[in-house]
């Protein structure tokens, strides 16, 4: 499913790059993959914003964009109905942690992942409870090391903008599209 999210995304911000209207369907395709790609319409955003040059704002594709995730959003409501979405320990560790054990956990999280597309030798179907450790101290080294990265990738980012616009767009559309799933913003 994430895959399958990924391609139709990727698809839809191609399509709204060149102002194709059969964008608004890969979206909501991409939606029905995994919805987790809802932040692909964030993404478009972010792609006028920093890549779009002076052309001018799509406003009424982000209205029919707006009217796919509304829709969505409708029909999961639905099928979901009024549960209480209760998270056990056993699937996410940090579905009972603070704000601060999720941010410095998902930090040490991202940085597994970055090493992990890079040297895939410790992949593992369950990350489940107890596999991956809550980071409680500021001081964890994994957590260090994913900061110095943010900070070198801003500073990176910053530094090649004008040269190079496509590095700093890669690295906030990369904090976008795992900001849902990070457990930064939700457990």
């Amino acid at each position: 499913s994430e895959l399958l999210a990924l391609g139709l995304g990727l698809t839809f911000l191609a399509l709204h790059v060149k102002r194709k209207w059969v964008g608004a369907l890969f979206y909501l395709l991409a939606i029905w993959s995994k919805e987790s790609a809802v932040v692909f319409f964030g993404l478009a955003i972010w792609t006028d914003t920093y890549l779009g040059g002076k052309r001018e704002w799509p406003f009424l594709r982000y209205g029919l964009y707006g009217l796919v995730a509304g829709a969505w959003l409708t029909l999961r409501g639905e099928v979901i109905g009024h549960r209480v979405l209760s998270i056990p320990k056993l699937d996410n560790p940090l579905a009972d942690a603070s704000l601060v054990e999720r941010i410095l956990t998902a930090g040490r999280v991202q940085l597994d992942y970055l090493h992990l597309q890079l040297w895939p030798t410790e992949l593992s179907s369950d990350y489940s409870f107890n596999q991956i450790a809550i980071v409680t101290s500021g001081l964890d080294p994994r957590f260090l090391g994913f900061l110095a990265l943010v900070i070198a990738a801003i500073w990176i980012s910053w530094g090649v903008r004008k040269e190079h616009p496509v590095v700093g767009f890669s690295v906030v559309g990369y904090a976008l599209l795992f900001s849902l799933t990070s457990n930064l913003l939700f457990p």
